[in-house]
């Protein structure tokens, strides 16, 4: 599935009619490095390696009645201006992997056959975060009964986790990706001085959270927010714990993560490649 969505969440499916795609120039990828020269043989050495922003293009052909293919352009035209508008980068979906990106340019290249009306523009696309991004979100409840003891329990919803507590819940994070992620954690209200300890490091901020509120931790952002339940946003970065780092990444394999369980919270893994996985249809 290709698609484009939005920062306010519209969408507009671009691998079905009236939309055909050709997405090949996003297939590929280019990094920068850095390398200091040997001065007394051949070669030198490379020091590390970025990902600046990118432009591409994509080539998409519409296929419609005349008004159709107007339909069509337009509606492509204003979901993704409504970003540029705004100064924010939508995503470009190609199954469950996104690239942070805007459409700031096109050109016509072919108009109406002869014989059928159809319609090929190429996108160039400016790519603000060149990875692409998969989102992995794990849920972790709230329970205040009082379970007995047994092996497992039988919930009506698939968790990777069970339901059985002590003073803390004692669960776990499987991040299946092969490297560290950054992530996006919320906790919400009510919460008193919420801890969550994931793989041995402790993520904690200094707040009380009422009910209706919700605290989200993100690492990728750098930002700790607060969102009071009358809408109202508060920055809480000063309140973070300083002697345990908030926004280390989550390393891959199964993280034993220790709360709690007196307030619920999610965990979104960005788990971020700098190319598509080759086996997406």
């Amino acid at each position: 599935m290709i698609y484009y969505q939005n920062t306010a969440g519209k969408q507009v499916r671009l691998d079905a009619p009236p939309f055909m795609t050709d997405i090949t120039e996003l297939a590929g990828f280019a990094l920068s490095y850095q390398a200091n020269p040997y001065t007394d043989r051949h070669g030198g050495r490379v020091n590390g390696f970025t990902a600046g922003i990118q432009t591409k293009k994509i080539a998409v052909g519409v296929l419609a009645s005349r008004e159709g293919i107007r339909e069509a352009l337009d509606r492509l035209l204003e979901v993704t201006q409504y970003d540029v508008l705004a100064g924010e980068a939508g995503r470009f979906y190609v199954g469950d992997h996104y690239l942070l990106c805007n459409l700031y340019g096109s050109a016509v290249e072919s108009m109406f056959d002869p014989d059928i009306e159809y319609v090929e523009k190429s996108y160039q696309l400016v790519i603000s975060y060149p990875f692409w991004c998969r989102e992995a979100v794990t849920e972790y409840l709230p329970d205040d009964r009082v379970v007995e003891q047994a092996d497992f329990l039988d919930y009506p919803h698939d968790y990777s986790y069970d339901y059985l507590f002590d003073d803390f819940a004692i669960q776990s994070l499987e991040n299946s990706h092969y490297g560290d992620s950054d992530f996006r954690m919320v906790v919400y209200g009510p919460a008193s001085d919420p801890r969550v300890t994931i793989g041995g490091h402790l993520y904690h901020v200094r707040t009380t959270l009422y009910e209706g509120d919700y605290l989200t931790v993100d690492s990728r952002e750098g930002t700790v927010l607060c969102t009071r339940n009358d809408g109202r946003k508060e920055n809480l970065f000063n309140l973070r714990d300083k002697d345990s780092d908030l926004f280390r990444k989550i390393p891959p394999g199964t993280s034993t993560v220790v709360y709690d369980h007196t307030f619920g919270f999610t965990v979104t893994l960005f788990q971020e490649r700098s190319e598509l996985p080759w086996s997406i249809s």
